[in-house]
């Protein structure tokens, strides 16, 4: 290797269908790697909260469960969801459960009248239900703060 040993952070998001976050930074890495060995590689795969959002969170702090829900038309799916046991959080991806990936197809006026995201707040409530005990206890099952594509479940405060 010719130069510095230079510190590289690869932050990307995904790739469209193509590639995941993480699995965007692992194949960058992969070839930055090969190239330069010597290297210092700093991954930090990056999501802006909907697709992927759970597994960019998973691959920092771990904890990837899964839960089945209802989908946007009430055909059950599996949803993945991440508990970080540092800071008693449930992370829910909202696409996971009701996203438009489940329609089977272009969103129709018919799927328009007939899909809800009642299953987003189902995904959080399957946090307690699938968790430790101890865990379960940390985890709010209903109010959360959301944003347009994600949930985030923090531990419930003093009165709660």
């Amino acid at each position: 290797m010719t130069g510095p040993v230079l510190h590289v952070l690869i932050a990307p998001d995904c790739y469209g269908d193509s590639l995941t976050a993480v699995q965007a930074a692992d194949a960058i890495a992969t070839g930055w790697g090969s190239s330069r060995p010597d290297d210092v590689l700093i991954s930090a795969p990056q999501s802006d909260g909907g697709p992927g959002f759970v597994g960019v969170l998973a691959s920092r702090v771990g904890g990837l469960r899964t839960a089945t829900v209802r989908g946007p038309l009430a055909d059950d799916v599996t949803a993945e969801w991440v508990f970080d046991d540092a800071s008693a959080t449930a992370y829910v991806e909202c696409a996971q459960a009701c996203g438009l990936a489940l329609l089977g197809g272009p969103p129709t006026v018919d799927t328009a009248i007939q899909a809800h995201s009642w299953s987003a707040t189902r995904s959080m409530r399957a946090p307690s239900a699938s968790s430790s005990a101890s865990a379960a206890a940390r985890v709010p099952t209903g109010a959360a703060r959301w944003s347009t594509r994600s949930a985030v479940c923090p531990p419930p405060g003093p009165g709660s």
